[in-house]
């Protein structure tokens, strides 16, 4: 399939242009990313001419391929301005970097590529373990048997490839655009003719199934919600809600300029009509780099209530896990609170992070081997190994990736937005957070620690409900202080703070009335600290948390003073005065430059002073020497002193 450029902009004739088809692909030296050859994303300043932006392009050699497709004026104050798609000959960092010195240049970013995060499985079909109440799943069939099975009143986009509307185990529950009947006609003013189940932004059409190349989003959409009490083949994690697809992946991947397209389609859509219960966007893509643009995209939809649930991504091209913490995946790593980067005037951040980046777990409750993790930016585990769901053709297929696990997630929010319709979307991200399982092959590697646990985001919060136990707790070092944090607890009021000094010591509380997290100043430095928080409000206190544990380095010791050297024919005597009083020794290095230095032997020089010797005749030697300490600490080096041989 050969993904498209837009038709038009606002009743403006363009020529179709297809992107993928004509272009290469090429990698990004810096990030290892790849994105497509010459072509950049520009996004102009409210006013800019067309003169300014004829200038703008032609000094850095581009021309535009497409406009892509934003709201009207009215929208811009909320940073929703002109942006096309541009390309040429030059290579794209230089072009970037001759466009945003342009005065009418908000942005320029290099259009990178997408692909879904599955990994291919057993073709056969399995039980669906992912939605069980037994073992690892998530425990979605418990609710069921209380009632919750979804509602057509709640609404969630699935931007990835398109979905097969006829599959008999979703048609019922795909959207149809009551605001734009299909006549030809831009009805609800949107700038999409006929939208009636969403838009393929890949070939800019109202088609959003092209056959049996859809066969991801389609496995998604099902997990989503496939219609259950149907006695067809499977069933979602929702049995009524209602699907609408934002296409804009196909065979060969998509673009960050149909992504953001995608994305701004949906804010679009709550803006227009504030009624629909638009609550999640379903990502299970990623592999570019970081796009300014496509992170003000996702602000904008989180200001409008809409979160955005991320594939944390499957590894290198190796298979082995990534720690997101250290090495950024997108989409999984954006955060709406934080301003987007490259970008001037910038969008305004969110109130609260509308991003939930998803890992995956498989039945027997490991961390699957190749899922993406980190403690900080991936938030919880779902079931993503050996998933059954709908597949074109009404056929069903079992597949295994992050892919897998992300719409189980977003399932589960569709699921708690028809329990508590007023619940905002901050509340909602909240919830299901404060509810993860503690999961040991996860403990360390999410933020919550957990996996997605259905039942325990249902339960209703009362007016006599006990807070839940905080979980994901925390504990890092700041300054020679303690910093603490924890994932908010379901009705919290308050936190407190227990503290011990040892693992079976007696726990003392050092910190009350806290609202989200703790500083310890009242530290000793070379002690051992044991923490647990627990949750309160008018009703009570929650269970303590698991314990997390520290451990305050000693101070580093004070470097030497007064270094000097007497040299004989073939060594120099050292000596210096110790300003420590906890020093374990002293490490002394040589060099012939004064630039590389080489250290004397492997342990320290339990004295103040030190022959080195073996050294060659007039030859000049440079020496210092450092205090070294307890837990691998040690001082800075003194003023290098030198002698030259005899």
């Amino acid at each position: 399939m050969k993904m498209k450029g837009l038709m038009g902009w606002a009743g403006a004739a363009f020529l179709a242009v297809p992107v993928m088809a004509q272009r290469a692909v090429v990698t990004d030296p810096a990030t290892g990313f790849r994105h497509m050859a010459g072509q950049l994303l520009v996004e102009y300043r409210d006013g800019a001419t067309a003169q300014e932006r004829a200038a703008a392009l032609k000094a850095a050699g581009v021309g535009v391929e497409r406009r892509v497709r934003r709201p009207g004026i009215a929208a811009r104050a909320r940073g929703w301005r002109d942006l096309e798609l541009v390309a040429g000959g030059m290579d794209v960092g230089v072009a970037a970097a001759v466009l945003r010195r342009h005065a009418c240049v908000v942005a320029a970013e290099p259009n990178w590529i997408y692909r879904h995060h599955e990994v291919s499985d057993d073709p056969l079909l399995s039980s669906l373990w992912g939605l069980r109440n037994s073992g690892f799943g998530a425990g979605a069939e418990a609710v069921w048997s209380n009632g919750a099975v979804g509602s057509s009143t709640v609404v969630v986009g699935v931007v990835d490839e398109g979905i097969d509307l006829g599959h008999p185990d979703l048609n019922a529950n795909i959207w149809v655009n009551p605001y734009d009947p299909v006549n030809g006609v831009d009805d609800d003013g949107n700038g999409y003719i006929d939208d009636a189940n969403g838009w393929n932004f890949a070939a800019n059409t109202p088609v959003v199934y092209e056959g049996g190349s859809d066969t991801h989003g389609t496995h998604v959409a099902g997990t989503v919600g496939a219609v259950g009490g149907n006695g067809l083949g499977v069933v979602g994690v929702n049995w009524n809600v209602r699907i609408i697809s934002g296409k804009f992946l196909g065979s060969t991947g998509g673009t960050t300029a149909d992504a953001i397209e995608a994305v701004d389609y949906f804010t679009r859509l709550k803006e227009l009509h504030p009624e629909l219960d638009l609550v999640a966007l379903n990502n299970s893509w990623g592999g570019g780099g970081y796009s300014g643009l496509l992170h003000a995209s996702i602000i904008r939809a989180a200001h409008q209530g809409i979160l955005f649930v991320a594939a944390a991504g499957n590894g290198d091209s190796n298979g082995n896990a990534i720690n997101n913490d250290a090495t950024a995946s997108y989409p999984a790593n954006y955060d709406t609170t934080v301003a987007p980067t490259g970008i001037t005037p910038s969008v305004p951040p969110s109130s609260y992070n509308s991003v939930v980046a998803v890992t995956s777990i498989n039945s027997s409750g490991n961390k699957s081997t190749w899922a993406n993790f980190g403690a900080n930016k991936v938030h919880l585990a779902a079931p993503g190994e050996g998933i059954t769901s709908t597949y074109p053709s009404s056929s069903y297929a079992t597949i295994s990736g992050t892919s897998m696990a992300t719409p189980h997630v977003t399932g589960a929010l569709a699921l708690l937005a028809s329990r508590e319709p007023n619940a905002t979307a901050d509340e909602l991200r909240r919830r299901l957070l404060a509810t993860a399982t503690p999961t040991a092959s996860v403990a360390l590697s999410t933020r919550t620690g957990g996996r997605l646990n259905i039942p325990g985001l249902l339960t209703p919060v009362t007016a006599t409900s006990l807070p839940t136990t905080p979980i994901g707790v925390r504990a890092s070092l700041a300054s020679s202080q303690v910093a603490l944090s924890w994932v908010p607890a379901v009705a919290a009021g308050s936190y407190s703070i227990q503290r011990a000094t040892s693992a079976t010591g007696t726990y003392v509380r050092v910190g009350q009335s806290l609202s989200a997290s703790f500083t310890d100043a009242s530290v000793a430095q070379g002690a051992t600290y044991y923490y647990r928080v627990a949750a309160l409000n008018v009703n009570g206190a929650s269970p303590p948390s698991a314990v997390v544990s520290i451990v305050i380095p000693s101070a580093a010791p004070v470097a030497p003073a007064n270094l000097t050297a007497i040299a004989g024919t073939t060594s120099v005597q050292l000596g210096w005065t110790d300003r420590s009083s906890n020093e374990t020794g002293f490490g002394v290095e040589v060099s012939t430059t004064g630039k590389t230095w080489t250290q004397l032997g492997t342990v320290g020089i339990n004295a103040t002073g030190c022959t080195v010797t073996g050294l060659a005749r007039r030859t000049r030697y440079y020496f210092r020497v450092r205090a070294l300490g307890g837990g691998g600490l040690h001082s800075a080096y003194s003023n290098p002193v030198q002698a030259r041989t005899l």
